[in-house]
């Protein structure tokens, strides 16, 4: 008997054997696996663009708009009745900016790799250029300085906080408040470059006024230029005041200075003469408490003040003028008015920044409103609303 394999299957053969030949195998297929069948894909989820957040700065005849890390600027006197990003081209040559003060006709802004560039007005060597002249309408690099984080701008000078909390500053300086050892004499007590400022250390925010300058570390407030306490003492040396030890929040606007304490409660001190007192004395050398609700935040101009509340809200006092208290404007009345809640705003106010007849809040870190004289209109006599509304971007 042989034995024949043929594809997986044997057979028997037998030679001259009477055995009955067995039936061939009946061979099942192997089934064919089906082909997965895709299913069509859900569509995306449509997304909703990011918005913007805004920071707006106001001085007296110049605001600026940061929005994210691009910025406009204009003058006030020739605003235009337009959307902000219409009316204006964004600001060239200074990369992604981060930050942005506004003083008396000069603008400077923190851009890429921490340099910082002003423009405007450059009669007290505010611009940093190195040099004074008139005016200097492009942007340009401040001398002596790198590394800067975060700015804090006064009338004639600005100041700079550095990545390793040290402070420079440069401009008008006939009180010290640049810090700098420059003769005060007329002609030769302006800084056209920026300077550190010697003892100045772990700072983490920074103000400037008129003459006087204020950084804070972790626990206190150092101060120099013309003392925020005192009407006669300056210095250039920082020296930490001991009754600010409670300040959370410090706002120095010309000749008065209103500060936030810890509890929430705000007072001003200095010059009454320009209605930050409200009914107080001329003078104050000490803080004269605001009556308001607990703040968690403040902001002051030359003629008016305003807080944020802790519950969302916002109260203003001084000259309404123009309608800057978010009432309605009082055109020839020129007397300090008692705080009082704006009507109108939007929960979920984040700041405040205030110019001379205008209030502005940022709401929601997206949306820009305003009340008294809009920024991005012209300022005319007569112009202003106690009404705040929404500032068109696009």
């Amino acid at each position: 008997m042989k034995v024949i394999w043929i594809s997986g299957a044997f057979f028997l053969f037998g030679c001259g054997s009477s055995a009955a030949r067995p039936e061939p195998p009946v061979l099942i297929p192997k089934p064919v696996e089906s082909a997965a069948v895709e299913q069509p894909a859900d569509p995306p989820e449509p997304k909703t663009p990011r918005k913007a957040r805004l920071q707006i700065a106001i001085g007296e005849s110049t605001a600026c708009l940061r929005v994210d890390s691009s910025l406009w600027c204009w003058r006030r006197t020739v605003g235009v009745d337009a959307p902000i990003k219409t009316a204006n081209s964004p600001i060239q040559g200074i990369g992604d900016v981060s930050d942005v003060v506004v003083g008396y006709d000069y603008v400077c802004a923190l851009g890429t790799e921490g340099r910082v560039f002003c423009w405007g007005n450059n009669d007290r060597g505010q611009l940093g250029a190195g040099r004074m002249e008139e005016r200097i309408d492009t942007p340009v690099p401040v001398r002596g300085i790198e590394g800067a984080v975060a700015l804090g701008g006064g009338l004639w000078h600005t100041c700079a906080i550095l990545a390793d909390g040290g402070v420079s500053c440069w401009g008008a300086n006939w009180a010290g408040q640049t810090g700098a050892d420059v003769e005060y004499t007329q002609g030769a007590r302006e800084l056209v470059t920026a300077e550190r400022v010697a003892g100045m250390s772990n700072a983490s925010t920074i103000v400037a006024g008129r003459d006087q300058t204020c950084a804070r570390t972790d626990t206190d407030f150092w101060c120099w230029g013309r003392s925020p306490l005192k009407t006669h003492t300056a210095s250039i040396q920082p020296s930490k005041v001991a009754d600010l030890s409670d300040v959370e929040q410090l706002v120095l606007e010309d000749e008065t200075t209103c500060g936030l304490f810890k509890g929430g409660h705000v007072s001003c001190w200095g010059s009454g003469a320009f209605s930050l007192l409200v009914d107080g004395p001329l003078r104050a050398e000490m803080p004269i408490p605001v009556e308001l609700p607990p703040a968690k935040g403040i902001a002051a101009s030359k003629y008016h003040a305003c807080a944020l509340l802790r519950d969302g809200r916002v109260n203003c006092w001084g000259m309404n003028t123009y309608g800057q208290l978010g009432r309605a404007p009082d055109r020839n009345d020129y007397r300090p008015h008692a705080q009082g809640i704006v009507q109108g705003l939007p929960a979920q106010v984040n700041s405040l920044s205030l110019g001379s007849g205008t209030s502005c809040a940022i709401v929601r870190d997206t949306e820009l409103w305003c009340w008294g004289v809009a920024p991005h209109v012209p300022w005319v006599h007569g112009a202003g609303s106690g009404t705040p509304e929404r500032v068109p971007l696009d």
